[in-house]
């Protein structure tokens, strides 16, 4: 990976906090964007990011949360990101961390990647974020 330039694993969770109407976003991840947007933090994530944002999506439509229109809005902002997207993970170890820290599996990959990189994960999961702050060491 390119040096002089952060990297940061990002979920599903920090993407909606982000595009959806009626989530708050923290500020660093703001920060995040912001700063990815001026090229100084690249987004890594998993190919599973973009079905977990469209299922997302999907039950939010459903639940009236929000309409087609905004969905629709919703799909084209995060298509304007550039996200560095990863095909494989190592299942073993993949799993191994879904036992360790009681994540399910698309969980742990994200933590996986964080773990590969050395890097920060963008996450509003509180199991998922404890993980890494164990297991991630700058």
């Amino acid at each position: 990976m390119a040096e002089n330039i952060e990297y940061v694993v990002i979920d599903c969770s920090a993407i909606l906090a982000k595009l959806m109407p009626d989530e708050k976003i923290r500020t660093v991840f703001e920060e995040d964007f912001n700063l990815h947007l001026r090229n100084k933090v690249n987004f890594i994530s998993l190919n599973l990011l973009v079905y977990e944002l469209l299922n997302a999506i999907k039950s939010s439509i459903v639940s009236k949360r929000i309409d087609r229109e905004y969905s629709q809005k919703i799909i084209s902002n995060f298509l304007k990101w550039d996200i560095n997207m990863v095909n494989t993970v190592n299942y073993e170890d993949v799993v191994d961390l879904a036992i360790l820290h009681k994540l399910s599996v698309y969980d742990a990959s994200y933590l996986f990647l964080a773990k590969k990189y050395k890097c920060r994960l963008m996450t509003l999961d509180k199991r998922l974020e404890k993980a890494w702050q164990e297991e991630v060491k700058f």
